[in-house]
This record gives C-alpha cells, sequence and structure tokens, in this order.
C-alpha cells in the first residue's frame, strides 16, 4: 500500500468528518480540543452542507467543555460550606433547612436544569426535538459560565480554604471527572452519546448527594486524625501546669468577653488567646499545638458547643481553672434539638471548675443561668446589673460623647471608671471581667486606666459617624436578645433609629414563635423606620410588628443588594442612627461608610 500526503482542503467533508472520529477514537483526552477545531473549520467554511447530526456533536463538545466549568463551580461552593460548617452532620442539616441553602439547592437554575433533563430524555424518545434541547442546553451552560466569570471578576465567589481535607475531596472529583471525559468522547458518534449527555444533566442536580457521599468517605478517614489531635493538644497542655485557664461558655458574648478580658489581662501578664471566634475543639487544638506560646501565664479561651459532651472534651484539652456562663438563649436551639439540651450541653462548663476546686462566674441576668442548679461546693459569682442578688454590679451613670460612665461594687467595694463601651449589654460583658480581674490581684486603678482603652469587637456595634449619620455595626452575629440590646444602645446617641435587620437563624422549630415574639418587643421601643433584609422570615417580620401596632415605613428587602431600597433608605436616614444587624444588612453599610470616602 502506497501512503500519499494530501492537503487538509483536498479532503472532502464527511472525510473529514470520520478523521476526526479517528482522532477520537486514538486518544479521546489529547485530540478532543484538535477535533473540536478542526470541526469548527468544516462548519464555518461551508464546504458542505453539514448533517444535523454533527451539528449535534459540535453543540455537545461546547456544551460538556462548559458543563465542566458549571460543575467545578458549584462543587467548589459545596465544599465551601461543608468547610464552613466544620464538616458537622448537624450544622449542614441546619444550614439546608434554611432559605439560602433552598435557593441553592431548588432556585430556579436548578429549576432550569429539571426542565432541560425532562426536555432531553423526550428527545430521545422523539429525535427530532433533541437538537433543539441540545442547543437550549448549550445556550444556557454558556451563559451560566458568563455569570460564573461575572462574580470571579468581582471577587464575589466564595471557596474553601486549602486543607489537607479539601484537596482530597478536589482529587477525588477530578477522578470522577475524567471518567466522565473519557466516558462521553468515547461514546460520543455512538447511541450511548445520548445517554452520557442526559447523565451530564443529572449529575449537577445530585451533585449535593455526590459531595454529601465524599464527606461521608473522607469523614471516616479524618475521625482518627483528629483523636491523634485531640490526644496531642491535652499532652501540651500538661505541660502548662503554671498557667491558668479560663473558659467561657453559652450562646453569645463569649468572643466579646475573651477579647475585653485579654486585653486588661497583657498589660500586666503574658497571655495567650485564640483570634477571632476559633472556639471549636479541633480548631483549639490546632492553636494549642501550632501556634500557643513556650511562656504564658493566662490562657483565655472560648468554648463553641454544639452537642452534648463537647464542652467537657474542650476541658479535657484546656483543663481549665476559671469558667464563665455569659447569655444564653434558644440561638442554637436547631443544632440541640431542644433548649433544654442547649443548657444541658453548654452547663458542662461546671463540670472542670468543680474537679479543679476554682471559681464559676454566672450572668444573673440571664433568666436561664438563674436557673441552673449548681453544684454545693463551686465558687459561684454571680454579676449582672439590675439584679439584686449580684455579687458583682455595674450602674451606669452617664453617656456623653460615646463616653460611659459607670460604678462597679464587688466584695464590699465601690470604684468608679468610665469606658468607650457603650450599652447595658456591654456593660454586663465588662462586671465580671473587672471580678475575674480584682480576684487575680490586680490593682483596681490599673484596670480603671484601662477601661477608657477597651473597645467593641469588630463588627459588634462599631460606630461611625458619616454625615449627618451615625453608622452602627452589628453584622457580626444576631440573636433576639441582642437586637433588643442594641437598639436600647442606639438611643444613647439622641437621634431617631433606623433598624436594618436579617433573620436570625439557627432557631429550629422555634424560629417562627421567635422571630413574631422578638417584633412585638421591638416595636415597643423607640425606632423610626425598620427594613427587613431576611428572606425567610421578613413577613412574619412585617406582620408582628403590624399586629403590635407600628405604624412606621416597614420595607421588605428581597435581595442582598437592592438600589431602590438603599436609596429610600438614604433619604429616610437622614440625622439618624443607623442599625445594621447581622450578614445580609452588611452591603448597605459599606454603601454609607463609602460616603464617608
Amino acid at each position: 500500500m502506497q501512503w500519499k500526503l494530501v492537503s487538509w482542503k483536498c479532503i472532502r467533508p464527511w472525510r473529514k468528518l470520520e478523521y476526526i472520529q479517528v482522532l477520537l477514537r486514538i486518544d479521546p483526552l489529547e485530540n478532543s480540543l484538535t477535533s473540536l477545531y478542526l470541526f469548527s473549520i468544516i462548519y464555518l467554511r461551508k464546504y458542505h452542507m453539514i448533517h444535523r447530526e454533527y451539528i449535534l456533536v459540535l453543540s455537545s463538545i461546547i456544551f460538556f467543555l462548559c458543563w465542566l466549568i458549571v460543575w467545578f463551580k458549584e462543587f467548589v461552593f459545596r465544599l465551601y460550606v461543608l468547610q464552613l460548617k466544620e464538616y458537622r452532620g448537624d450544622k449542614i442539616i441546619d444550614y439546608i433547612s434554611t432559605a439560602e441553602a433552598r435557593i441553592t439547592l431548588f432556585g430556579k437554575r436548578n429549576i432550569i436544569r429539571i426542565g432541560l433533563l425532562f426536555c432531553f430524555t423526550a428527545g430521545i424518545l422523539f429525535r427530532p426535538l433533541l437538537y433543539v434541547v441540545t442547543l437550549a442546553a448549550t445556550i444556557y451552560i454558556m451563559w451560566e459560565c458568563a455569570v460564573l466569570v461575572k462574580h470571579i471578576y468581582k471577587k464575589t465567589y466564595r471557596k474553601p480554604k486549602r486543607t489537607k481535607r479539601i484537596a482530597l475531596l478536589w482529587w477525588l472529583w477530578v477522578l470522577v471527572w475524567c471518567v466522565w471525559y473519557y466516558m462521553y468522547l468515547w461514546w460520543m458518534w455512538d447511541a450511548m452519546a445520548l445517554w452520557v449527555f442526559l447523565g451530564l444533566l443529572f449529575s449537577l442536580l445530585l451533585l449535593p448527594v455526590y459531595v454529601r457521599f465524599l464527606w461521608w468517605c473522607t469523614d471516616r478517614i479524618f475521625l482518627k486524625k483528629k483523636k491523634r489531635i485531640f490526644a496531642a493538644a491535652t499532652q501540651r497542655m500538661q505541660e502548662y501546669a503554671w498557667c491558668t485557664t479560663i473558659g467561657i461558655s453559652w450562646s453569645y458574648g463569649k468572643s466579646s468577653v475573651k477579647l475585653l478580658l485579654a486585653h486588661i489581662l497583657s498589660k500586666k501578664y503574658t497571655v495567650a488567646f485564640p483570634p477571632d471566634n476559633i472556639n471549636t475543639e479541633m480548631w483549639i487544638s490546632t492553636y494549642i499545638l501550632h501556634e500557643l506560646p513556650q511562656e504564658i501565664e493566662y490562657f483565655v479561651t472560648e468554648f463553641g458547643t454544639y452537642s452534648i459532651g463537647e464542652t467537657r472534651l474542650l476541658w479535657d484539652i484546656t483543663q481549665h481553672t476559671h469558667g464563665f456562663l455569659t447569655w444564653l438563649n434558644n440561638q442554637h436551639e436547631a443544632l440541640f434539638g431542644s433548649l433544654e439540651q442547649a443548657i444541658t450541653a453548654e452547663t458542662e462548663v461546671i463540670y472542670g471548675v468543680v474537679q479543679r476546686w476554682w471559681v464559676l462566674y454566672v450572668n444573673w441576668e440571664s433568666e436561664y443561668v438563674r436557673g441552673v442548679s449548681y453544684p454545693d461546693n463551686l465558687q459561684l459569682v454571680r454579676y449582672g446589673i439590675h439584679e439584686s442578688e449580684c455579687d458583682a454590679r455595674c450602674r451606669i451613670i452617664s453617656i456623653d460623647k460615646w463616653i460611659t460612665q459607670a460604678i462597679f461594687t464587688y466584695k464590699g467595694h465601690t470604684y468608679t471608671f468610665s469606658t468607650d463601651l457603650i450599652g447595658e449589654h456591654a456593660l454586663t460583658n465588662l462586671t465580671w471581667v473587672l471580678a475575674c480581674c480584682i480576684d487575680i490581684w490586680l490593682p483596681f486603678e490599673m484596670v480603671s486606666d484601662l477601661t477608657p482603652t477597651l473597645q467593641h469587637m469588630q463588627k459588634t456595634f462599631q460606630h461611625t459617624e458619616v454625615q449627618d449619620r451615625i453608622l452602627i455595626d452589628d453584622t457580626y452575629n444576631i440573636n433576639q436578645d441582642g437586637v433588643i440590646a442594641w437598639v436600647q444602645a442606639a438611643t444613647y446617641f439622641s437621634k431617631p433609629i433606623i433598624a436594618v435587620i436579617d433573620d436570625i437563624p439557627e432557631l429550629g422549630t422555634s424560629a417562627h414563635d421567635t422571630h413574631f415574639a422578638l417584633w412585638e418587643r421591638l416595636a415597643s421601643l423607640e425606632v423610626k423606620h425598620i427594613f427587613l433584609t431576611g428572606k425567610e422570615f421578613a413577613e412574619i417580620t412585617k406582620k408582628g410588628l403590624i399586629n403590635s401596632g407600628f405604624t412606621w415605613v416597614i420595607c421588605i428587602l428581597q435581595d442582598t443588594w437592592n438600589k431602590r431600597f438603599t436609596q429610600q433608605l438614604y433619604n429616610l436616614s437622614k440625622k439618624s442612627t443607623l442599625l445594621f444587624l447581622w450578614r445580609f444588612t452588611k452591603p448597605y453599610h459599606d454603601y454609607f461608610l463609602s460616603l464617608k470616602e
């Protein structure tokens, strides 16, 4: 047989298509893009009337490449959620019950994908419909790719942090992708291509199930690793026998008081504390192993627990000598299952204090704290503002130019101090900090010199004056008691209050009743306007406010950013105090903050 070198232009169109098929048969991974390029030349130069079967193949190749990008985007986002919820099944289940998750799982995009799935299934049975559906699916997937590029350009795309577990999940995804790729290109010219194409569409809908399966597989691997990390952290903390460890527990207020106490103690002692809101057993253990300094005198940490037994595990690791119970409500009821289980889990901090025969400071302002049964051999210090039974009490004298003057009483002594902290909520947290400092023999004269330097933690009642408005950033956290406390604190600025409020998360079955009751309480306060950014309980909130006799303007913000409502908020907020509560109010706060520049 004699071989001839023939120019590509001399080959007839149908022979070119056969050549492309041979390339894909030889090596699908290497020759797929080459085949796409050659096929595009045939189509664009119009050498011959291309059969619609090959137009279907061209659309399929484009669809697959775009589908890969979209699948990757969805996969990365679900890894982000998985990491954000600390790979915990209870947190993930609670997240699925939220409006944000329902929009992600059952939003417009998934509805369109389901529609294409049914249409494509019908196209397999009724062939003429198949070409239209294939082109429609390709156009839609290309549009999703364009949206992804827009998010990446604006830096609004959320992705997980790089860890070994994320890397393992990533390589498992690459393995599945390679299998799909070979299946698709190997059967692209056969009857099986229709079913592979159908599987690509269906896989987007089953992606949450796939990620959940990968998480379950890797969880078995990393469970043993977690136990080894806990044991190593426990062993290292035993080397700090001279160190006083302070553990802070309950629903909210933990991060604020941790920073307040660490700030005062650091002026005389060597103090270590995990940054931000690191409070789970895994993150605290990692901090102890890799970041805890060798020479420290005090270790202040917060305990974030989501099931019974976790606080006791944290005590086994940290061996805390002093315990603090801050504020408690039904904020995390969805994770515990009930308020009773939440109280049982959070009060396990008492176990560690009793074992070491030290002091437990409890917030006597919280009715749930007062209802706990404490052991007789426990040294208890009750703190607060209003309750007469408190051992340590603070009372506000005046607030002038954002400076609070207060009186502190403890162990028969009375002290006067000033601070930048505003509101009874913040002063209650400061009360036990001052009591603890006195118990560890810090002179109150030195403490009172430090109180003017104390500030609210980041994104917690951070107040800024912009033009004729006062902006209060409290987007770090939200709960029903905190909303009321910060609205009351905002009254000290002597300006009309406009509250921009998001839904309260992790309330479980009591979410409806809690929102309804909260807005009844809120309607009785001095609030001029209320803007609601919640996607799930905005209508319930509106109904509760109206039933409570709230007659001012109520605007429902259905999106995370709405230009029309922003303009309305701008017009109504002149010479007012703007209070932003929880994360979906952050874009509106940033908009007003930009006016300062």
